[in-house]
């Protein structure tokens, strides 16, 4: 049997219905304070109202929806095989309503609460009951309700852990059983000790001459009753209790012992259902890797029911994710559509943005390499504003961030422009050279299949064809390092007229390559008193700013 559905309505912050279905792992994301929790607790209360009442009637029933009954319905789907008991006990009890007999697969029970809160479980609300079948009916309906709640175990793990409580609740029944069977075939051995001791008493008490006192010290059947206490170690290369240890640790193992107490609950015939609350807690992002991984075998065994604000925890089914909202009091629900949608609620609700795991600014420059960086650093705080030109007022405060290389970039850019486009004013340069082209082609096509807006001299800028970053100093400044320097090129070439087609720099002469660009340019400043030698710079940087300041305009209301 499959637990797959839940509905539930006027329960604390939850007036309006809201509907959940759940595969082997559901995820609920949500700020604080959203919801998340009451749905947790109303699964947990479905579960357990039959045997121990959760219910309260201040705490749960909302003071907006006074006078309307708490509802909570379930949904279940059947197998043939393993739930013949369950299906015959429905068939009966379909047999004492007057509507027509149905067969299916699945089937609702439905849970409302008093305005006393006492729990009313119905599987046929509203239906009426054959004459003289009343009774045969509610005792037919108990056995059934029995039997259903007692095909699930509902375990709450909390995002505050303590690690001592979950061991004594969760593990600790389960060891004491294990154990205890173990034990079982040595019980006459176990009561043959304890006869000796009874004896040994009970001779010194005869001859104290009080013959009329016996004791007698015996066992249990059920051995796991005597079964007191059990440590629990962790070894990370020093053994010690388990509260000795890190919180993140304590965690981790607490959540790896969850499958074997499902196995060992699927052995007495229930389907544990966990709803876990933040399991991130505590836990060092690589330790949080790990626990990933945990719940997902976990999620493979038994139905896991999980509360993040942690984007590694999401999962990467949309359709098993929901986000629970708030406004006004009241918490809805609804089903992401895309994992972006998902990690997208999660930033916001913590007031996190993608760009800010990459330490970018309100405005960015992203490039190539290292010397792509520094050339276009130097570039902006060598040329001056001069009566209103070049002032490049937002390229003058941009973040520039430089990649390994052409490859890295696009790379980067693939998984991460969709994400920083709406977040922070970004404008990407690549070199002219071949990979540079082709990556900024690459690029173009897999946005443009994906409805992304990317278009050069909007979204990016590729430099001349052919040229490096090298290649916006002036023609004859080439020219002049490749006749003085020629070793510093592993390739060149020129037109009739001495143009320059093409050239790249060995890996070793970039910084020399650089450092004389630089010197020959300020000397030229200098000299001159203009920057003649920037017209390719500056016709980037007007390109650069013009995009920066129109997709701040976008990103940024009101000039924040």
């Amino acid at each position: 049997m499959n637990f797959f559905q839940i509905r539930i309505k006027n329960y604390r912050s939850i007036s309006e219905e809201i509907n959940l279905n759940f595969k082997n792992r559901t995820t609920i994301i949500g700020p604080n304070n959203s919801g998340k929790t009451n749905i947790v607790s109303a699964i947990q209360t479905f579960f357990s109202g039959l045997d121990k009442n959760l219910y309260e009637v201040k705490r749960d029933s909302p003071i907006e929806t006074s006078g309307k009954q708490t509802s909570i319905i379930a949904s279940f789907f059947l197998d043939g095989d393993s739930d013949s008991d369950f299906i015959d006990l429905y068939s009966q009890m379909q047999d004492c309503l007057e509507a027509e007999k149905r067969q299916d697969s699945t089937f609702q029970l439905f849970l409302y609460y008093s305005t006393a809160g006492k729990p009313v479980y119905q599987f046929f609300p509203n239906a009426k009951i054959k004459n003289k079948a009343t009774h045969n009916f509610r005792v037919l309906h108990l056995q059934a309700l029995r039997l259903i709640l007692g095909k699930f175990s509902c375990k709450v793990i909390p995002s505050v852990k303590d690690p001592e409580e979950l061991f004594s609740k969760i593990l600790l029944p389960f060891i004491k059983c294990t154990v205890a069977e173990v034990l079982h075939p040595h019980l006459p051995q176990i009561k043959s000790a304890l006869d000796e001791i009874s004896d040994s008493i009970n001779a010194v008490l005869e001859l104290a001459k009080l013959k009329k006192i016996q004791v007698a010290i015996d066992v249990a059947e059920n051995i796991d009753s005597m079964l007191s206490n059990f440590n629990f170690y962790i070894d990370d290369g020093i053994k010690t209790s388990a509260s000795s240890k890190g919180s993140g640790v304590q965690a981790a193992t607490i959540l790896a012992s969850l499958k074997w107490v499902g196995l060992e609950e699927k052995k007495n015939g229930r389907e544990t259902i966990w709803l876990l609350e933040e399991p991130e807690s505590y836990l060092h992002p690589e330790l949080a890797k790990c626990c990933v991984a945990i719940i997902e075998d976990l999620s493979e065994l038994n139905c896991v029911i999980l509360t993040t604000h942690a984007i590694s925890f999401v999962g990467n089914k949309p359709e098993q994710i929901y986000e629970a909202t708030i406004g006004g009091g009241v918490t809805t629900v609804k089903q992401c559509q895309t994992y972006s949608e998902a990690t997208s609620s999660i930033r916001k609700s913590l007031g996190l943005r993608y760009s800010d795991f990459f330490q970018l600014g309100k405005f960015n420059l992203l490039v190539e390499g290292v010397s792509d960086r520094e050339i276009l650093s130097w570039a902006i705080n060598q040329i001056k504003p001069n009566k209103g030109k070049n002032n490049f007022p937002m390229l003058r405060q941009a973040t520039i961030i430089d990649f390994t290389g052409v490859s890295s970039l696009k790379d980067f850019l693939k998984h991460s422009y969709d994400f920083i486009r709406n977040e922070v004013s970004t404008f990407i340069i690549f070199d002219g050279d071949e990979a540079g082209v082709e990556a900024a082609n690459a690029l173009n096509r897999f946005f443009s299949n994906k409805s992304i807006p990317f278009g050069p001299n909007r979204d990016y800028a590729v430099l001349p064809k052919g040229f490096p970053i090298e290649g916006l100093f002036p023609n004859d400044f080439i020219v002049e390092m490749y006749e003085n320097h020629p070793g510093w090129f592993s390739n060149f070439n020129a037109d009739i007229h001495g143009k320059v087609l093409a050239f790249s720099l060995k890996d070793g002469s970039k910084g020399s390559m650089q450092r004389a660009m630089m010197t020959r340019a300020e000397k030229e400043t200098a000299k001159t008193g203009n920057y003649a030698w920037a017209k390719e710079f500056i016709g980037l940087f007007n390109i650069a700013e013009t995009q920066l300041a129109l997709k701040a305009e976008q990103i940024y209301p009101s000039g924040n």
